[in-house]
């Protein structure tokens, strides 16, 4: 997310954003795209729109239009926005024009390869209302997270309908992919508070033991990131928050000793590895595997699939990292993607 801060038509300073959201379905474009296109269903799958109203029917091309939308957020307020298309190219593209209380353009571009289809969307809206004018500056950052979180529950909601997509595997993927993204950015706070979520998640603790956990595996990712770092120090703490779950967690059934051993080598394998061809992963799927079978007591076929999936995902991360992707947005849905289908394999009887 971008902002700016443009001029309104009376010379006030209005604020600007600039959106980018990617999903990604494992579905064809086709049936994608009616999906998005279909708005008038959107209330039975996008938490967040709680009505649409069809102001103007569009003409025979879709265009022309005008649809009234009236969304609910994440934040205690609404939004009601009027929006017409300015373009519809099934099944690869739309554009919308949206008036009212957020004025801006909106594109959706379609992608599909290997079965797997690509959403993208990307909005240049305006607020129009004044207390949001007025505070902009000071909650820009609660409007983009609240954007953030209205998106996920469309992407969500678009799996689902879709996919049929495993709830608990899209849960813990969002928050593993958003945790590696925290802590490649450095952000300390996010990540503890992200890891205190998959911790409740995955595990089951209550909230004194998650905040325990997550105390200690962010103190292991802090003392991790330096190249010369104290391993044993490292090793401490991954030992310290899989005690903490095995004892505490109602859904953990590992031994903590074994699933610390098999963490600390999968993190030292993918740095290790960092930047190697695929051929050259098979160690760092091995641990993967290794600790998905402790972990989650999956059998060994089980193990092995989400593991090497699990380990597409460490790649795509170090492309990220590593600068070599161009489109960083579309990378990290693709490591989320990864994480889920990992994540179902090994939740799947």
């Amino acid at each position: 997310m971008s902002f700016e801060k443009p001029l309104g038509a009376s010379g006030a300073e209005i604020a600007g954003y600039r959106f980018v959201t990617v999903w990604q379905v494992r579905a064809p474009i086709e049936r994608v795209f009616d999906t998005i296109h279909d708005a008038t269903e959107w209330p039975l799958w996008w938490r967040g729109v709680e009505s649409i109203t069809s102001l103007r029917p569009a003409d025979s091309s879709g265009l022309g239009g005008v649809t009234r939308y009236v969304w609910k957020s994440a934040l205690p307020y609404r939004l009601v926005i009027d929006t017409s298309a300015t373009r519809v190219d099934r099944p690869y593209a739309m554009d919308g024009r949206s008036s009212g209380e957020l004025v801006g353009e909106g594109r959706w571009r379609l992608s599909e390869e290997d079965g797997v289809t690509t959403v993208r969307y990307e909005w240049d809206v305006a607020t129009t209302k004044a207390w949001m004018n007025l505070l902009g500056p000071l909650l820009r950052k609660a409007f983009g997270w609240n954007h953030d979180v209205v998106m996920r529950w469309g992407g969500e909601g678009l799996r689902a309908r879709l996919e049929g997509a495993n709830t608990q595997a899209a849960r813990l993927a969002y928050l593993e992919a958003a945790g590696w993204r925290a802590n490649y950015d450095r952000d300390w706070l996010k990540l503890l508070w992200l890891v205190l979520d998959l911790n409740r998640d995955e595990f089951g603790l209550r909230w004194p033991r998650a905040l325990q956990a997550a105390y200690y595996i962010t103190r292991a990712s802090v003392a991790w990131v330096p190249v010369d770092h104290n391993l044993p120090v490292v090793q401490r703490y991954i030992e310290r928050y899989y005690r903490v779950a095995r004892r505490w967690g109602k859904n953990a059934r590992f031994h903590p000793e074994r699933a610390a051993e098999f963490e600390l080598r999968y993190w030292l394998e993918h740095r290790r590895l960092s930047g190697q061809p695929q051929s050259a992963k098979g160690p760092l799927e091995d641990a993967l595997s290794d600790l998905h079978a402790e972990l989650f007591q999956a059998d060994d076929v089980r193990a092995r699939r989400s593991g090497v999936l699990r380990a597409r995902a460490a790649d795509a991360v170090d492309d990220i990292t590593g600068r070599r992707v161009a489109d960083v947005e579309t990378a990290w849905a693709t490591v989320e993607r990864l994480l889920r289908e990992a994540y179902k394999v090994v939740f799947s009887q």
